[in-house]
């Protein structure tokens, strides 16, 4: 084969190959880290609110 063809062979199995691994760590830190905020930029669903009488931190749900 030409070597422009197996460089460019090459650089397309890379890029599959990036893309990848990507995805995959993509998915890993959305299972491993649920609280996180969306890439969107929405905050997570809950937060937490101080009880004044007790000091107690409890979630809150959005509204």
């Amino acid at each position: 084969m030409p070597p422009l063809v197996l460089a460019a062979l090459g650089a397309l199995g890379a890029t599959a190959l990036a893309r990848l691994l990507v995805r995959e760590t993509r998915r890993v830190n959305r299972s491993l880290d649920p609280h996180r905020p969306n890439p969107d930029g929405e905050p997570p669903g809950e937060t937490l609110e101080r009880d004044p009488e007790t000091g107690a931190y409890r979630p809150r749900r959005r509204a």
